[in-house]
């Protein structure tokens, strides 16, 4: 029985990418999603970023904290990746893969903290205490989400930037051949799968064959 409820909710899966170019640009920073379940797909920067235009390919801002404080989830001292899945629909996480540099001759954020809108930005997925001084190479990292419960609605990730050793210091994400789908570098890939959000009737059902399973199996 619970085999057959285990199936009805997990049924249609699909391995989906969402992927991210960086650019310099004032605006948000749009990304592609393998499936139309997936909208919506941006990278903003938080109100006390600065844009900084002088770094083609990437996508940089300054003005991070100073201090070796976290600043905490309200904070504008962050960039968000986001995206919307469709209301019929669970995304269930698998990774993140991530390239960004310290882009400035300024030292920018020396401490980063991942976190997720899954249980509101309090805990911490990945924590980067080494970031690679200017002109360093890009720091790419691979972090597992598959630990995460599935999530629904808007989707979003923030990568707080906190510990720089000068708030005029450009940090921000970048295109890295580490990052390769189909010949293009990226600076940010999220993978997961989707799966059907069972109708309301179908877990009435499926509670109904699992109570029944056990009375039969306490008579017995």
């Amino acid at each position: 029985m619970l085999l057959v409820c285990a199936l009805a909710a997990a049924s249609a899966p699909g391995a989906v990418v969402v992927a991210y170019i960086a650019e310099a640009t004032d605006g948000a920073l749009a990304g592609q999603s393998s499936d139309a379940r997936l909208t919506g797909a941006v990278v903003t920067r938080g109100a006390d970023l600065v844009p900084v235009d002088d770094f083609a390919g990437f996508f940089d801002s300054s003005g991070w904290s100073t201090s070796s404080v976290f600043p905490g989830v309200e904070s504008g001292r962050r960039l968000s990746v986001s995206f919307e899945v469709d209301p019929a629909f669970l995304w269930i996480p698998g990774s993140l893969q991530i390239a960004y540099q310290d882009a400035g001759s300024a030292e920018s954020a020396r401490r980063l903290d991942l976190r997720h809108s899954g249980d509101g930005f309090q805990s911490s997925l990945f924590v980067d205490t080494s970031i690679n001084a200017f002109p360093g190479p890009n720091d790419i990292n691979f972090i597992d989400l598959s630990g995460l419960d599935p999530l629904s609605g808007t989707v979003e990730f923030r990568l707080y930037g906190y510990g720089a050793l000068s708030a005029a210091g450009v940090f921000g994400l970048a295109n890295d051949p580490a990052l390769d789908l189909d010949g293009t570098p990226h600076a940010l890939i999220l993978t997961g799968d989707l799966v059907v959000i069972p109708e309301p009737r179908l877990w009435v059902l499926c509670m109904a064959l699992l109570s029944f399973a056990c009375l039969l199996r306490r008579n017995g």
